[in-house]
């Protein structure tokens, strides 16, 4: 049953080893889940080698060390979350994407797809049901599908890229494989705006994927993609509190009976949650890496602010690991 209406978002951390969870891993997320936080969510979990952003991205697998990072956040009174997510396969990451290169990025990204077999989407599809099948067995409670950011259900779900709709019916088949699990619950997290000239034909791509699935999943809405323009998933300091809540409230209010998921400059949970509808929870990622008891401290006003450095956004900085420096 739903606790709250914050979540801890999908955080790519780089603590991993060969893929697996480590003791460090397990100790971030354990940090930040609390009776405060509906769903801790594990984030950008990869469900191949092969299929993962970097070298330091967790890759789910049978290794007990899952289990244990899912019971410790469950410990800790949230409920247990995973991302599962998929690159296009032979994506290689920009280290910096500003938005200035976007027809290219896009030309590279429908290149991408088309140089998928029939047979690859195929095993991609079942390592999807095998990821999520590994994901149950290890107590997570909630499962994410990445379909936002350029990872590879978002460029499916791209009518620019993929005009035919195709491979759409594997997404589907995913997804139903979530909801034929008793007791787990699921979302899809989406890119809203991406900035490119064809985003109303995109979300109505979307639209359509909350109307075949009427009140069964949570709806994670974010926006941009990776290689075109990072700027729209990671809101800098003169973008304002939430930005895009006009999205938010039009979304809530033309789908009542759905859930929906916003992130991005919560610097005051309680005060967003007062201008958002009761459908739409909150997701907190940049204040509460900088500040593990952020919801406390908040309250107290005494929080340890972001100060926008960029240090969580390893990857962009040519690191291989998460830091803050908040944490010295």
């Amino acid at each position: 049953m739903k606790k709250s209406r914050m979540r801890l978002a999908p955080i790519n951390t780089g603590l991993y080893q060969k893929g697996n969870n480590t003791l460090e891993n397990t100790q971030f997320y354990v940090a930040r889940s609390t009776s405060q936080i509906d769903v801790a969510f594990v984030g950008n979990i990869a469900v191949a080698t092969d299929l993962a952003p970097n070298a330091t991205t967790g890759v789910i697998s049978d290794h007990r060390s899952w289990s244990d990072l899912a019971e410790g956040i469950r410990a800790k009174g949230s409920a247990s979350g995973i991302q599962l997510a998929s690159t296009c396969p032979g994506y290689v990451g920009k280290r910096r994407a500003d938005g200035s290169h976007m027809a290219d990025a896009l030309r590279n990204y429908q290149q991408l797809l088309l140089n998928v077999s029939i047979d690859r989407w195929s095993e991609i599809a079942d390592r999807f049901r095998c990821a999520i099948d590994f994901s149950v067995r290890h107590g997570f409670e909630h499962i994410q599908i990445h379909a936002a950011h350029g990872y590879l259900w978002s460029l499916v779900m791209d009518p620019m890229l993929n005009p035919e709709g195709c491979h759409l019916d594997l997404l589907y088949g995913i997804i139903d494989h979530i909801l034929s699990i008793e007791g787990i619950r699921g979302s899809i997290r989406m890119s809203w705006r991406t900035g490119y000239d064809h985003d109303k034909e995109r979300q109505r791509v979307m639209l359509d994927l909350i109307e075949r699935y009427p009140r069964v999943l949570d709806w994670d809405i974010s926006n941009g993609y990776y290689n075109a323009d990072k700027g729209l998933i990671y809101p800098n300091d003169n973008d304002g509190p939430i930005p895009w809540t006009e999205d938010a409230i039009k979304l809530a209010n033309e789908y009542p009976d759905e859930q929906f998921v916003f992130s991005g400059n919560v610097w005051d949970p309680q005060a967003s949650l007062m201008m958002l509808p009761k459908n739409v929870s909150v997701g907190l990622a940049r204040p509460i890496i900088a500040d593990p008891n952020f919801l406390a401290s908040s309250a107290r006003g005494q929080a340890k602010l972001c100060n926008y450095c960029g240090h969580c956004h390893y990857f962009s900085r040519g690191k291989n690991r998460i830091s803050c420096p908040w944490w010295s």
